[in-house]
Parts: structure tokens; sequence; C-alpha cells
């Protein structure tokens, strides 16, 4: 089990936390490697002046479902294209359950 939520339990949360840090880290990777292909993405509201990943979170949802997300910042919250090609180079990183949000 990721986490134990039980009063006086035991979490990895340094071990979760790690791994966030990274996921944040390859995300901004992912964001400036993307800015060679700005061409791709015009129309979308793209900020490339101030771009990056301001966070990467574990979701842990009341129906027993839990997924990885990263938050882009200075991209419009409509921007699919761009946030499709975020999520498909973070899978082939290997961060298979990937969910990128955008905003300003």
């Amino acid at each position: 089990m990721l986490l134990n939520l039980d009063p006086g339990s035991t979490m990895d949360l340094d071990r979760i936390r790690g791994r966030l840090v990274v996921l944040r880290r390859d995300a901004n990777k992912v964001v400036a490697s993307l800015a060679d292909s700005k061409h791709l993405f015009k129309g979308e509201g793209v900020n490339w002046a101030d771009l990056h990943c301001c966070a990467a979170s574990l979701v842990l949802t009341d129906e027993g479902e839990h997924y990885l997300q990263v938050v882009i910042e200075e991209v419009s919250p409509g921007a699919a294209g761009f946030k499709d090609a975020v999520a498909t180079r973070l899978r082939v990183w290997g961060w298979l359950d990937i969910h990128v949000i955008t905003e300003w």
C-alpha cells in the first residue's frame, strides 16, 4: 500500500515527495524541449517566456483512483495540443498515469 492513513501509521511521504521532485524536474525539461516546436502550438495561448511546471502531485480520490498530475503555468487552460504533447513526452520517460493541467 502506498499510503496508510490510519492514525498512528507510518507513511512513506519522503519517498513520494522525492519522486514528485523528479517528476517536476522532468516536466520542466519537457516544457523546455517543446520550445523548438512552437509552431505546433500556434493559437493555443502559450507564454514561452515564463513557461514552467509549478507543481507535481500524487492525486488520490475518494473513489479509489490515483494518478500523477503536473501543473504548467503560463499556458491557456484550453491548450489541448500542448497538454497532450507534455503528457505524451512524460509517458515516454516512464510517467505512465499522468494528467497535465495548464493555467495562467
